[in-house]
């Protein structure tokens, strides 16, 4: 269903991908090189979460899927940024 894929994304599925992996003791980030980054949650975005955009069949689930996934892309950016220390000046 369309709205189920919705609710998965954008700020709020990031916090629910977030309560899930800390319940399921699953690291909330891993660099790409880790071997076990697919089974990271951010591994989860790549693998489920940012695909769930193009299963939109209405125009109206396409253009907030967009945001949300744009936000949840943002997200990640300033995750790998300060993995890698680049927000200090």
């Amino acid at each position: 269903m369309e709205s189920d894929k919705l609710d998965a994304i954008g700020a709020f599925g990031i916090f629910r991908c977030a309560a899930f992996s800390g319940i399921r003791n699953i690291p909330l980030y891993l660099d790409e090189t880790d071997e076990g980054y697919k089974k990271s949650a951010v591994g989860h975005f790549e693998d489920k979460l940012f695909k769930l955009e193009h299963m939109m069949m209405t125009e109206t689930g396409k253009i907030v899927a967009r945001r949300r996934t744009e936000a949840m892309r943002d997200v990640l950016q300033y995750m790998k940024d300060e993995q890698e220390l680049k927000d200090f000046p």
